[in-house]
C-alpha cells in the first residue's frame, strides 16, 4: 500500500471518529441543556399558575368540596383552546388540581390523554414519556401538578442528531479527496528523488540535486551522495590496482618470454624443442 493510500485511509478515518465522537459529546450537552430548559419552563409555569389555581380552588363550589362518585372535577380549558400565540407556547402541557385528600378538583381537557398517575408526588416524576411537576400550597393542602410530554423534545433530539451526523456523510468524500491532494502534493519530493535514483546508470556516480529538498529527505539525499562517494573511490582504487598490477607483471613476463624464444633457437630442433614452443 502506497503511503498516499495510507494518509487518506488513516485520517479520513481518524477524522470521521472524532467527528462521532464530536457530535456524540454534543448530543450529550444538547439532551442535559433541554431537559434543564423543560424543568424550568415546568417549575415557571406551576409558579405563575399557583396563585390562580388557589384563588379558583376557593371559588364557591370548589374549595374544600369533594366530588361525590356521581361527580366529576370541574372541567377547565385545556392550554390548546388558549388563543393564537399562546397556545402555540403552552401547546405541550397539561395540568390537573388535587385537594389535601389527593382527588381532582381541576383538570384540563387534554389531561386524560397522558395517562397521568393517580396521586403524582411533589417534586418531578418521569411516566413514560410524560414529565410531571407537582407543587403544593403548604396552608390550604391544594396541590398543582402540570405535565409536559417529551415526545416533542425527543423529536427535537433526533432532528439536532440528524442534522449533526448527516453532514458527515458529505465531508467525508470531501475529506479524502483534499487528503490526496494535499498528500500526493506533500510526497512529491519523495517521488523526483526516487526517479533520480532510479535513472542512474552504472556509470553515473555523481551527486543527486539535493536543491528544494524538504527536511525529511535532505539526510537521505546526502547519505545517498555518501554512499556514491565512498563507491567512487573504491572503484578508483580498483582501476588504481588493476593498473600498477599489469604494469608490475609486463617486465617479467617479457623476460620470460625472451628466455623461452632463446631456449628454443639453442635447441634448434633437438629434444624439447616442442615443450619450448609451448
Amino acid at each position: 500500500m502506497s503511503l498516499t493510500r495510507r494518509l487518506v485511509l488513516g485520517l479520513t478515518a481518524v477524522l470521521g471518529l472524532i467527528w462521532i465522537g464530536s457530535a456524540m459529546i454534543t448530543r450529550q450537552v444538547f439532551v442535559h441543556e433541554i431537559d434543564e430548559i423543560a424543568a424550568d419552563n415546568l417549575t415557571s409555569s406551576a409558579r405563575h399558575l399557583m396563585p390562580l389555581v388557589l384563588r379558583l380552588a376557593a371559588a364557591p363550589g370548589v374549595a374544600g368540596v369533594a366530588p361525590s362518585d356521581d361527580e366529576t372535577a370541574e372541567r377547565l380549558p385545556g392550554f390548546d383552546d388558549l388563543p393564537g400565540r399562546m397556545a402555540e407556547d403552552a401547546g405541550f402541557m397539561a395540568y390537573e388540581v388535587r385537594d389535601a385528600a389527593g382527588r381532582v378538583i381541576l383538570q384540563s381537557d387534554d389531561a386524560d390523554d397522558l395517562g397521568l398517575p393517580s396521586a403524582p408526588k411533589e417534586g418531578f416524576v418521569q411516566v413514560g414519556r410524560v414529565l410531571a411537576l407537582t407543587i403544593a400550597d403548604r396552608a390550604t393542602g391544594v396541590s398543582l401538578t402540570i405535565f409536559e410530554p417529551t415526545t416533542h423534545r425527543s423529536e427535537a433530539i433526533s432532528e439536532a442528531t440528524r442534522a449533526l451526523f448527516w453532514p458527515l456523510f458529505v465531508m467525508l468524500p470531501l475529506m479524502a479527496v483534499s487528503i490526496w491532494a494535499l498528500a500526493r502534493f506533500s510526497l512529491s519530493p519523495i517521488l523526483g528523488l526516487s526517479r533520480q535514483i532510479a535513472e542512474r546508470g552504472g556509470n553515473d556516480l555523481s551527486p543527486l540535486d539535493g536543491r528544494g529538498q524538504p527536511a525529511e529527505l535532505g539526510p537521505i539525499a546526502m547519505a545517498v551522495d555518501r554512499l556514491m562517494d565512498r563507491l567512487r573511490t573504491a572503484l578508483d582504487a580498483e582501476r588504481v590496482f588493476a593498473g600498477n598490477a599489469a604494469h608490475e607483471l609486463r617486465t617479467p613476463i617479457a623476460g620470460a618470454l625472451a628466455q623461452a624464444q632463446r631456449l628454443r633457437a639453442d635447441l634448434n630442433g633437438a629434444n624439447g624443442t616442442d615443450r619450448a614452443v609451448q
